[in-house]
């Protein structure tokens, strides 16, 4: 259902081309991503960044500012408008992508209502990878159990988890076997459960691996043809069905 002045696009290309086109307009997008919705400007148009600043209520804290990868070391677009030190430019080119203040250039074209001193919060575009990577979800609430029934409930196929390669520490199992409660349940901070495609599974875990709190990355399951829902490989080597659970999750 659409409010009064909402224009609904179908196509993933329309979408993108009508999102591009808002953008070079002055207007704010917002994009979903994992956990929420990431909000968008032309950082260039000072009316659009000011706007932005007003509707988050951010008046002086540096906005990312999000820039394309050029150039050999993929950094040329961050010295159009920054001047990164050597270890600014290794924090900026890391699998992790975090965000770096680095100086800015007074010639740099930017709006200046980005950051209020002298420096830009700067960070990578990450590198597409469409083929790889199919589904990804927080579990912070409902864990790994809603991710899975999510999965299901929009591709009609079936997930099985597998116990006996799900991440779950010791203390939580044991923890969980005291109070009667289900591990797969549990509100799950900082972590991502995405579907890839298999081919790509080991490059991914690798990759996943190597960044901060990635020690644990593992295939968690697959998907499969068959009736909706969602199974569970036990550890003993049986399988159970997971029924999707009702109750509210708040953290």
């Amino acid at each position: 259902m659409a409010s009064r002045g909402t224009v609904l696009i179908g196509g993933n290309e329309a979408t993108l081309d009508r999102a591009i086109d808002a953008l070079r307009d002055g207007a704010i997008v917002a994009v979903k991503g994992i956990g929420g919705y990431q909000l968008l400007c032309d950082a260039r148009n000072d009316g659009a960044v000011r706007d932005l600043r007003d509707r988050k209520r951010r008046p002086t804290k540096p906005l990312a500012v999000l820039f394309a990868r050029a150039g050999a070391d993929e950094l040329d677009g961050v010295r159009r408008h920054c001047a990164p030190d050597v270890i600014e430019a290794r924090s900026l080119q890391s699998p992790a992508r975090p965000i770096v203040l680095v100086r800015r250039l007074a010639a740099s074209r930017l709006s200046p209502a980005l950051a209020p001193g002298p420096a830009l919060a700067c960070c990578r575009s990450p590198r597409p990878r469409p083929a790889a990577r199919r589904f990804m979800r927080d579990p912070t609430r409902g864990g790994i159990a809603t991710v899975a029934h999510e999965i299901a409930l929009e591709t009609g196929y079936r997930v099985v988890l597998d116990e006996t390669s799900l991440p779950i520490g010791e203390p939580v199992r044991g923890v969980c076997d005291m109070l009667g409660y289900d591990p797969l349940y549990l509100a799950c901070e900082g972590r991502v459960v995405a579907a890839v495609d298999p081919a790509h599974t080991e490059a991914l875990l690798t990759a996943w691996g190597g960044l901060p709190g990635g020690a644990h990355a593992a295939t968690a399951g697959w998907v499969e043809r068959g009736r909706c829902g969602v199974g569970v490989r036990t550890l003993l080597g049986g399988e159970r069905l997971l029924e999707d659970d009702p109750l509210p999750r708040v953290c």
